[in-house]
């Protein structure tokens, strides 16, 4: 009666004219319900489609937290992202849903603990309905009020990126295998989407970064080019050359450049390859410099030890002499990923220590009579 009357039956009625009568009313029942979950899945394509479109990593993760709770009529709902601090892993409780749940936000789970850790290490869903004593979850049971629970791992690749999950509390509703198989083709169409904000976040952090690297360097090694009393024409093309030179990097995978640790000797050589493609892009452009020999050459070192083709002393292009040694300043005085700023102590250091071998030595004492290496790095430059 709550969704109105079908149709009348007169009294009396012969078994066959109602047969008929609940047919018709059970196709209608079937076409309505048909209905209601098309437009249910309707709105949860629009919604993962606008993730898709999606740049804004946190908008993206909170719009996951919304489409799973839509889609499976939760009470609750979290999305944990994959991270790495101190060599270990963690589910990051990057989004949330639910009455008094905000405080959740920030908080870490090492993989392998607790129920989303355990889902994590194993990377497959789980069903969880009524009062849960599992003893792989012991002693972090779910809560007891919590009615139902399902855990997706979100997987690009066969690779874990986090876990997206939705508990029943208020209605008392028990989730069912069908909203496992819903919510896991959600997980699948989310999260590539995720995946690819993810990297578009870092790409920007790292561009960011490297803006910064190129400036700095270009002043650094102008203002040396200027000690040494090169003409303003070779200082205009050193100054095009340091903005460019590190354009290889474009081809290194984003998540070497800001890995939190030090870089595998595989992964270093990944890395290194950079001054080839530099200059394999940089080539094809007609500069009135030698711009595309700068970017070649600017990890070698006077003594042949550097790459990527082992020249030697005058070998190597002045202005790529002169971008070594500014880049060693930057990169010593400025922070990594896997290690703060060493300082400009320590980058005068190693550019005196090695003084007429690795770096040439005109070029480091006209660094040191620059002025400006004070204010690009800080007072620490004493």
């Amino acid at each position: 009666m709550k969704v109105g009357a079908f149709d009348y039956v007169q009294k009396p009625f012969k078994l066959g004219t109602l047969l008929p009568l609940l047919a018709r009313a059970m196709d209608v029942r079937r076409l309505r319900c048909g209905n209601v979950h098309l437009q249910q899945t309707v709105a949860i394509y629009e919604l993962t489609k606008t993730i898709a479109f999606t740049m804004d990593l946190d908008i993206g993760l909170n719009k996951c937290a919304d489409a799973a709770v839509q889609q499976c009529h939760a009470d609750e709902a979290s999305v944990m992202v994959l991270t790495d601090q101190d060599a270990s892993l963690y589910l990051y409780m990057a989004a949330v849903r639910g009455a008094g749940r905000q405080h959740l936000l920030g908080q870490r789970i090492p993989v392998g603990q607790e129920i989303a850790g355990w889902v994590a290490l194993h990377g497959e869903p789980l069903l969880l309905n009524g009062q849960v004593k599992d003893p792989r979850f012991a002693p972090l049971y779910p809560r007891a009020n919590i009615h139902s629970s399902i855990l997706i791992p979100l997987l690009v690749g066969g690779r874990l990126l986090g876990i997206i999950g939705v508990s029943s509390v208020d209605t008392r509703r028990y989730f069912t295998p069908g909203d496992v198989t819903a919510l896991n083709i959600l997980a699948s169409m989310i999260a590539p989407a995720l995946q690819n904000a993810r990297l578009y976040a870092q790409v920007r952090e790292t561009e960011e970064h490297y803006r910064s690297i190129f400036e700095n360097a270009g002043s650094l090694a102008c203002a040396i080019a200027g000690e040494l009393g090169l003409p303003e024409e070779q200082i205009e093309g050193l100054q095009v050359a340091a903005v460019l030179h590190d354009i290889g990097k474009i081809y290194v995978p984003a998540e070497l450049l800001s890995k939190p640790r030090r870089l595998s000797d595989a992964e270093f050589n990944l890395v290194k390859a950079h001054p080839q493609v530099g200059y394999e892009i940089l080539q094809s452009i007609e500069f009135p410099w030698p711009v595309a020999q700068v970017a070649l050459q600017h990890h070698e070192r006077l003594d042949g030890s550097g790459y990527p083709q082992g020249l030697k002393d005058d070998d190597i292009l002045l202005e790529a002499r002169i971008l070594a040694v500014a880049d060693v300043v930057e990169a010593m005085s400025s922070h990594r990923p896997y290690r703060a700023a060493l300082g400009m102590d320590r980058a005068l250091e190693e550019l005196k220590s090695h003084q007429g071998t690795l770096y040439d030595a005109a070029v480091v004492d006209a660094l040191l009579r620059t002025s400006i290496v004070f204010q690009i790095c800080g007072a620490d430059a004493g």
